[in-house]
Order: structure tokens, then sequence, then C-alpha cells
């Protein structure tokens, strides 16, 4: 089941990305950076995409700059996860949050931390804590503190979005001043 998924979602990724390159979905050649991160070698510059698929859903970002995207079905919290991969200020958050809460505040801070790193082409090779995400309530989440990042944090822009009920999802972006839909 998880092997079809898969090639479904790549399948769904082949084809929109074909149609945005104008190519049939064969004549894709991709190539892969240190970290495992798709590229597509015969595309124009300055063109990105990001996939990412959780149970029976997928969703693929495509834009002119740096992108990730990332969507998880929400279950339970899991605070475990949070103290070893949430930076100390966003565990500090999540904790404080009141127990009704929690698994939305989790999935809101884990989707967009995984989008970010997924956007810079790292994955989980950089250290998720040692960057902070604010993932308030009603709120577009925000870069708040990072000291390695070439730039500044309000160069990344994210939202969040609702594929499906039970659903969430968030998409990074490096470009300030662009439009998300």
């Amino acid at each position: 089941q998880l092997r079809d998924r898969w090639t479904v979602a790549r399948a769904g990724m082949r084809g929109v990305l074909a149609a945005e390159a104008g190519l049939s979905p064969e004549a894709l050649r991709f190539t892969y950076n240190a970290n495992g991160k798709p590229l597509l070698s015969d595309w124009r510059e300055g063109a990105w995409f990001n996939l990412s698929h959780s149970h029976d859903l997928a969703a693929l970002a495509v834009c002119e700059a740096p992108v990730g995207v990332d969507i998880e079905r929400i279950g339970a919290p899991h605070e475990d996860v949070a103290q070893r991969f949430f930076s100390p200020v966003e565990a500090a958050a999540f904790l404080a949050t009141h127990e009704t809460e929690r698994a939305t505040a989790f999935y809101r801070c884990w989707t967009a931390k995984e989008a970010f790193l997924k956007a810079l082409g790292t994955g989980f090779t950089r250290a998720s804590d040692s960057f902070t995400v604010n993932y308030a309530p009603d709120t577009s989440p925000r870069l708040a503190e990072i000291a390695w990042l070439d730039g500044k944090p309000e160069d990344w822009l994210f939202e969040y979005f609702t594929p499906a009920p039970h659903f969430m999802g968030a998409v990074a972006v490096r470009a300030a001043g662009c439009e998300l839909r």
C-alpha cells in the first residue's frame, strides 16, 4: 500500500511538472542534491518543486523560489518528539498549550519546520531544534529565531493549509513579497 501511494504521488507530480515545463512526463529527468532532494535537470533556472504525502493524500508545491511542503494526518500529539525535535522555545509553547489543543499545536509546528527544512534542501540533516518557528494559533507561521541562515528570517514566507479533514499542511518559500495560492 505504501509503495502504491508513493507511485501514485510521483506519477501525479510528474504530470504536473511536465505540464509546467512543457514536456512529456517521460521526458523529465531528475537529479538529487547531496541530501537526496530531487531537482529537475532539464528545467528552467529558478524552478523549484517539493512533494509530500501522508496516507491517501499528496501535496505538490511548484515555485520560482526554493519551496518546501509538508502534509500530515493529525493524530495524537507526540510530546517526546516535540521535546527532541522542537527548539526549546517551541517545546515550551507546546507544553504550555491546553491539552485539548496540543494535537493541532504539534502538527502546526511540525509541518512548518519540515516544510522549511525541505525548502532548504537539507531535510533533517539540519538539526530541527536549531531554529524556531512561531506557530501561534490563528496566524501564519514565521521564523522567529535562526542563527545560521543566509539572509533574514523575513525572507521566508510560510502558510498553513488544510488539504482534507483531520490533516494539516504547511508550505515554506524563500521569496519575500510573493503570493501563495
